[in-house]
């Protein structure tokens, strides 16, 4: 895919122009072509460093007739982000130099670096599995704190670790198989059909979890959904513009003005979720506020169905209003689905029948808003989608390979009640094939192709 045996260099700043620019070069020669342009302060030679180090100098360069402050980053073979020799040089973040400095690397012998070429690396020398490098491109890609917190949680390892640890105990299993089969002869206590069993059932079960995983992912990566619900004129489309900030619905005092749903997606610290406000028909018999028989069925039914589609049921309740029985009776959930109660107009004269104890909101002083939108993301971040540490790409790689997996197991444990140790052993060595595949070990081409290509140049 990429030649591995020479020098790559590129920028690795953002675009545009910044206090602080990076460059980044990585390969054999990486130390010796930056110490033909960077002056340490100390005077000591960049060959003398052996440990990782920071050292402050300047960057002289062509057509430049002032040195560029700079720090030059130093990693020697085997310690770097790509396993190789490697430095980074941080300098002023002008895109004129710094392409002048990448110029000066070029013509001295380094290549530019193809996309994501710097993380490929890092994949063949064992620094990284595949999984991390798809978490290293959503670090990138990330576009909310959910996204980020999962892409960070996949790159420290957390699926990689239980990967490599169900490889190592199929490994440890395949040596004790082949061992048997070698050495018949030999005095050795080799394990008995019950401990394989044992073992292949216990290998068997981390697969069934990590299925689990990847199907909670799954659910995991859809936004969650709030549908506003409450009886006409209740104030939900009021409510669905304060929680926008912006004025997204049609709001009147005359019931029946919402007829349909609105949907937006609404930011709650970071995260996001859908916002659909339908139209008020309560729970049971409540009118809908339209004359007309047909279209009020339509109107009901609309709502209805979004209704099922909810996460999280928020109720309005016109303070202004008296209390309904279904209002005051309705359950915390409905069918699993959460219901949180609010009290909306809340700037106006109450009922004295309008009850105590509810998150009290006004659209119009803005009371409560702030309240509201950070218990939806505690309800929201207490069900789907808070905890993923598994990415979507990896979860779909994974959900293709780990039937394969469990299959594999299956026959491998049905070669040991038929006592055929041979099949045994290349069953065992199928399933590792198919783990190996997962973590990159024995890395498809293509694969890799789609997800290095979606990297940018110097990462």
């Amino acid at each position: 895919m990429f030649p591995l045996d020479d020098t790559i260099v590129a920028v690795a700043s953002p675009p545009g122009g910044a206090a602080q620019g990076i460059l980044r070069v990585s390969g054999p020669n990486a130390h010796t072509l930056l110490a033909q342009c960077f002056f340490p302060d100390d005077a000591l030679p960049l060959s003398s460093r052996h440990m990782p180090c920071a050292i402050e100098g300047g960057i002289r360069l062509s057509g430049l007739h002032l040195p560029l402050p700079a720090t030059a980053y130093l990693w020697a073979f085997g310690r770097s982000y790509t396993g190789e020799t490697a430095a980074e040089v941080h300098t002023l973040g002008s895109p004129p130099l710094l392409q002048l400095l990448l110029r000066n690397f070029l013509a001295s012998g380094a290549r530019l670096a193809e996309r994501g070429e710097f993380t490929f690396r890092a994949l063949l020398k064992g620094k990284l599995d595949l999984s991390q490098a798809e978490a290293v491109l959503a670090v990138i890609e990330a576009t909310d704190r959910r996204q980020l917190h999962s892409a960070l949680a996949q790159l420290a390892g957390g699926l990689a670790r239980t990967l490599h640890r169900l490889r190592d105990m199929l490994i440890d299993l395949l040596a004790d198989v082949e061992a048997g089969l070698d050495f018949p002869e030999e005095d050795i206590p080799f394990f008995s059909s019950n401990d394989l069993r044992l073992r292949l059932g216990e290998a068997l079960k981390k697969v069934t979890s990590l299925e689990k995983q990847m199907e909670q992912r799954t659910t995991a990566d859809q936004a969650a959904t709030v549908v506003i619900i409450g009886r006409p004129n209740a104030g939900k489309s009021s409510l669905f513009n304060a929680l926008l900030g912006r004025k997204a619905a049609l709001v009147s005092t005359s019931p029946g003005t919402t007829r349909d749903f609105l949907t937006a997606e609404l930011d709650l610290d970071g995260g996001k979720c859908r916002l659909i406000d339908t139209a008020g028909i309560g729970f049971n018999e409540f009118d809908v506020g339209v004359a007309d028989p047909a279209l009020a069925a339509a109107v009901r039914a609309a709502a209805i169905e979004q209704r099922n589609t909810a996460d999280l049921l928020l109720l309005c309740i016109d303070s202004t209003q008296p209390l309904a029985e279904q209002e005051n009776n309705l359950p915390t959930s409905i069918e699993g689905c959460r219901v949180q109660k609010v009290l909306t107009k809340c700037d106006l004269q109450r009922h004295p029948t309008c009850p105590r104890g509810f998150l009290e909101t006004s659209s119009v002083t803005g009371e409560g808003i702030a309240a509201l939108r950070r218990l939806l993301c505690e309800r929201l971040s207490a069900g789907k989608g808070s905890g993923a540490t598994v990415l979507a790409e990896t979860a779909a790689r994974c959900r293709q390979a780990l039937p394969s997996l469990k299959k594999a197991l299956r026959r491998a444990l049905r070669c040991i009640s038929q006592d055929r140790r041979e099949l045994l052993a290349s069953e065992i060595r199928t399933a590792v094939g198919h783990l190996d595949a997962l973590t990159g070990a024995a890395c498809d081409e293509e694969v890799l192709t789609r997800l290095f290509n979606r990297f940018c140049i110097g990462k």
